[in-house]
C-alpha cells in the first residue's frame, strides 16, 4: 500500500542515570536497502505523570481553627479565664477571645489574670491600661499588684524580688494602678507575702472557681512553641 512505501524511521533507545537519552536511529528514504545509522545523545524528555484528582479536604485558617476551639471551651466551660502578661501571644488569644464572646455570648463574662511586676516596659504597661479598661463590658479583669516573690536575674545576691513592696514603697519604680489587687484590698484567703508568683497563678485558678461557682473552669494561655524549647515541650 502507499502507507508501506512512505519512508519510515525507527528508533531505538536506551536511557542513562544521567537522564541523556542514547539514540540508535535507522532512516530510510524510500528506496530499498538504501538507508544509513547513526547514533547521538538526546536529552530525556521526562513523561507527564497521570493526573489524579483526589479532592482534599481543604485546611481551615489559623483564625478559623481558633474559632473552633473556642466554640468547644465556651461551650464545654462555664467559667474561662485568660492569662494576660501583656505580651503578644496572650494579647492576640484575649483578643480572640473578647471578639467571640461579644459576637456570640453578650451575656457572659470572661476572667483576666494579669500579674503586674511593677518594673516592666512602659509600653506594656501602656497596653495593659489600655485592653483592660475599654472591655470592661466582656471581661472582669484581676490586676494583681501584691508584693509576691519574682524570679529576679539582674542580682549577684538574691534569686528573686518583690514588686509592690509596701515597706519600700519610697524605692517604687511607678506609682500603683488606681484600678489593682493590692494588700489594702486583696480579696484572696490564701495569699501570703512573698509566695513565688507560679503559686499564686495556681491558688487563684482554685479561688476564682469557687468565687465563680462554677461547675468547670477553663485557664486559657497563649503560648508560641516556636519562642523555645521548654514551650515546645509543654505542647507536645
Amino acid at each position: 500500500s502507499d502507507a508501506d512505501d512512505a519512508p519510515r524511521n525507527r528508533a531505538n533507545t536506551r536511557t542513562t542515570k544521567c537522564g541523556m537519552k542514547k539514540a540508535l536511529v535507522f532512516a530510510a528514504n524510500g528506496n530499498e536497502g538504501d538507508c544509513c545509522q547513526e547514533s547521538f545523545w538526546v536529552p530525556e524528555v521526562p513523561r507527564q505523570k497521570e493526573k489524579t484528582m483526589k479532592k482534599r479536604k481543604k485546611r481551615p485558617s489559623v483564625y478559623d481553627a481558633a474559632i473552633e476551639r473556642l466554640d468547644v471551651i465556651f461551650r464545654e466551660f462555664d467559667n474561662v479565664y485568660v492569662s494576660f502578661s501583656g505580651g503578644k501571644d496572650s494579647g492576640v488569644l484575649l483578643h480572640l477571645c473578647i471578639d467571640y464572646v461579644r459576637k456570640n455570648h453578650p451575656s457572659r463574662k470572661i476572667g483576666v489574670l494579669h500579674i503586674d511586676y511593677e518594673a516592666q516596659y512602659q509600653m506594656t504597661t501602656d497596653y495593659v491600661d489600655a485592653e483592660l479598661s475599654s472591655n470592661l463590658d466582656v471581661i472582669e479583669p484581676y490586676r494583681i499588684c501584691l508584693p509576691i516573690a519574682a524570679q529576679c536575674a539582674t542580682s549577684m545576691h538574691q534569686a528573686y524580688w518583690i514588686p509592690w513592696d509596701a515597706d519600700k514603697r519610697d524605692i517604687w519604680v511607678r506609682s500603683m494602678p488606681a484600678e489593682s489587687v493590692n494588700e489594702s484590698n486583696c480579696p484572696f484567703d490564701f495569699f501570703v507575702k512573698g509566695m513565688s508568683d507560679y503559686e499564686l497563678q495556681k491558688r487563684f485558678s482554685r479561688w476564682f472557681h469557687k468565687k465563680q461557682k462554677a461547675k468547670r473552669t477553663a485557664c486559657l494561655v497563649g503560648i508560641r512553641t516556636q519562642e523555645s524549647f521548654r514551650r515546645w515541650k509543654a505542647l507536645h
